[in-house]
């Protein structure tokens, strides 16, 4: 009897062991891999941005002070050997009410917190506890530690899957939060990585990824490489944005030279910006970048004549002066251009192909080729099979875009 009671409190004891540390790595790695952002954000905005959250040190701290927690329970409460697990519940709920938040700044709270999950669980939790209570010691005579594990693990997953419900998991907020901390470090290629084949998006989203492909100078070369644009009124963040650690509102005044006041319709506001003195140069890749999302071809093409086309050199203006009259009877002839962005260059041929006096006409042969192809294939019977083709071979192109994108 004696050998069974010591076997007995040995299987007690390496079942808390193993839970105690079952329960500390996964606080410490949902704390600072999965909601360390997300637990950064609250605190910046409960702070008015007067301190900082340091995504390591608290994960540790609070995950030692859920683990004390769990602890005392245990010493506390003699819970049955085959379900120790219910020690660690309540330390599973305060993990899951510190990230159950929401993150709308015009919110004077970010906490947003339903309050019956955490009611049905201590219902549930003190009644089965009371239960288990009265009968424990018919449940653990003779158990040994493996039929004292499977009981406390499925306990265990039920802690870990209720912190997982009632915290935060959206998955655009979370990539929103991952990309700002991406943008304050400068960290532009990684801030791309993210959501890139994922078709979830929002405003801050398609604002920080136009920043961070207008830092990289690449606009107008891989912007519809990502197939979740959502059109020009999403290019700027909102002004409320000045909130968040990223206040990307303010590194875009820096950078463009100005951001409007309020929300207003994104493209007028940069052509009103390109034309101010103050406009510094990542505006003309902004707005036409902007004319191509609002699929406006023709005034892309004035405004991309407009910073393209070649300016003649001082001692060819008396010439070209000389042979005004002659130019006169060509005065509709287009302009040639060349080295373009390749989204650039795209629409230039699309603009071609879609106008009968063009303005300007895409002096490029690779890309006029390819766009002969692209109309072939278009004009091909419609079907599925056809279709697909088009967006495996042309999906990364301003004209699948221009055609498809019926939603923008």
């Amino acid at each position: 009897m004696a050998r069974t009671i010591t076997h007995n409190k040995r299987a007690v004891r390496a079942t808390n062991i193993v839970l105690c540390l079952l329960f500390m790595l996964f606080s410490f790695v949902y704390l600072y891999a999965f909601q360390g952002e997300m637990m950064r954000m609250v605190q910046h905005l409960l702070s008015h941005g007067r301190t900082q959250y340091q995504v390591f040190l608290f994960a540790v701290l609070i995950t030692l002070g859920l683990t004390l927690l769990g602890l005392v329970l245990l010493r506390v409460v003699p819970f049955p050997g085959r379900f120790k697990a219910l020690a660690w519940i309540p330390s599973f709920a305060v993990l899951g009410w510190l990230t159950d938040v929401s993150l709308s700044v015009a919110e004077p709270s970010p906490h947003s917190i339903s309050a019956w999950p955490f009611v049905l669980l201590a219902f549930i939790y003190f009644s089965v506890s009371y239960v288990l209570l009265r009968i424990q010691e018919p449940i653990d005579v003779n158990a040994t530690f493996h039929e004292m594990a499977w009981p406390n693990f499925f306990v265990f997953m039920l802690g870990m899957a209720f912190t997982g419900w009632v915290g935060n998991t959206n998955r655009t907020l979370h990539y929103e939060l991952r990309m700002e901390r991406l943008c304050i470090d400068e960290e532009y290629g990684k801030l791309l990585m993210i959501g890139a084949e994922d078709d979830n998006s929002s405003r801050r989203i398609m604002a920080l990824r136009f920043f961070a492909l207008s830092k990289l100078d690449a606009l107008g070369d891989q912007l519809f490489h990502f197939s979740n644009n959502l059109g020009s009124d999403y290019i700027l963040p909102a002004p409320i944005d000045s909130l968040r650690p990223a206040n990307m509102p303010q590194r875009l005044r820096s950078y463009l030279g100005g951001f409007p006041v309020q929300d207003m319709n994104a493209t007028r506001f940069l052509q009103h910006l390109a034309s101010d003195t103050l406009a510094k140069e990542p505006v003309r890749d902004y707005l036409l970048c902007a004319l191509l999302l609002d699929k406006n071809v023709d005034t892309f093409v004035d405004s991309l004549v407009s910073y393209y086309a070649p300016k003649p050199a001082p001692e060819e203006l008396a010439e070209d002066q000389r042979k005004s009259n002659k130019k006169k009877n060509k005065k509709n002839e287009p302009i040639l251009l060349s080295s373009l962005p390749r989204h650039y260059a795209e629409a230039l041929a699309l603009y071609g192909h879609l106008t009968q006096q063009p303005k300007a006409l895409l002096d490029n042969t690779a890309i006029n080729s390819e766009f002969d192809k692209y109309v072939g294939q278009m004009e091909l019977p419609d079907s599925l099979a056809n279709d697909q083709i088009l967006e495996d071979t042309f999906g990364d192109t301003y004209w699948w875009y221009y055609y498809h994108d019926n939603d923008k």
